[in-house]
């Protein structure tokens, strides 16, 4: 959780971390001091997008989830660059966009997951087909810091030790 929150402190002053109950309010504060914080609706992953970029006031929106430790200045910074005059700009690994880590022109994306969400739509990817993206694809990502594994998320044990041992191996 604390490296995507550095990762996009760095990058903006305005950092909003969409939560799932109140219950993870005062530790999420006390780690995040300066950002805000956004309940989702319990309508999935969408639900949580849709709630921070209702609050976000930028005209572009980073996203990151807070699992992925070894996301990086570097690959966001990739990623608006190659943006242009697109709604956004994703990764692709191994021939999937990663909805979740991204650049959103806010109003777009905005329009494209209301969208989504209003025919019962949970996932942030249905949204990606509702705009014009650029896709990151993988020769680039392994010139990323950490390589691919930079859109590593810990979801089991397995990914926890892979992570610790990118971490390590890290100069």
């Amino acid at each position: 959780m604390l490296r995507p929150y550095r990762v996009l402190r760095e990058l903006s002053e305005e950092v909003i971390i969409a939560h799932g109950g109140e219950r993870q309010l005062p530790l999420l504060r006390e780690i995040c001091p300066e950002a805000l914080f956004v309940g989702d609706d319990e309508s999935g992953p969408l639900g949580g997008l849709l709630a921070g970029f209702q609050r976000a006031k930028m005209e572009w929106v980073l996203v990151a989830p807070c699992d992925a430790p070894l996301l990086s200045v570097e690959l966001f910074r990739e990623l608006l660059s190659r943006a242009g005059r697109a709604d956004g700009c994703v990764p692709r690994l191994r021939g999937t966009p990663n909805p979740v880590v991204g650049v959103y022109q806010r109003k777009a994306f905005l329009h494209a997951a209301l969208e989504v969400a209003s025919t019962g739509g949970q996932a942030p990817i249905e949204a990606l087909s509702h705009l014009n993206m650029v896709l990151v694809e993988e020769d680039t990502l392994s010139e990323m810091p950490f390589g691919t594994d930079c859109l590593l998320d810990v979801d089991t044990p397995e990914d926890l030790e892979r992570a610790y041992k990118c971490l390590a191996a890290t100069p």
